[in-house]
């Protein structure tokens, strides 16, 4: 938090994050076997995993507990899926909204591709060399 003011973009993968870092981040996006299982605000995840039958117990941190749910090495094949499954439907009450002012910087940039177009470059060619 903090950058926001600044229009600086941070993007970031942490794998089990304490929930004093989850809690500073403003979207999260959770992935498992290539797919979304949740792409929204970071705090709203508690209320959909609670909307999806899958409520955060008292007590424990939100971030653990949908790695927890997502990792078919704690969660059974079935329910990871269950989970993968209820995204979709969700997507539009929880998904954040894009930006208006992102969509006006991507179409005017200076580079050519759009910022989400960099990104995935970025990615690919770091996949590559690791």
């Amino acid at each position: 938090r903090g950058v926001h003011e600044l229009n600086i973009v941070v993007l970031c993968t942490i794998h089990q994050p304490s929930s004093k870092v989850y809690n500073g981040f403003d979207g999260c996006m959770v992935l498992s076997n290539g797919r979304v299982a949740y792409n929204g605000a970071a705090d709203s995840m508690a209320k959909y995993l609670s909307a999806a039958g899958c409520p955060t117990p008292e007590g424990s941190s939100v971030a653990e507990h949908v790695l927890d749910l997502v990792n078919r090495e704690f969660s059974d094949k079935d329910s990871v899926d269950r989970l993968l499954d209820a995204w979709p439907a969700s997507e539009s009450e929880y998904s954040l909204t894009p930006d208006p002012e992102m969509s006006a910087l991507e179409k005017k940039n200076r580079f050519g591709a759009g910022f989400f177009s960099q990104v995935a470059s970025l990615l690919k060619r770091h996949a590559l060399i690791t």
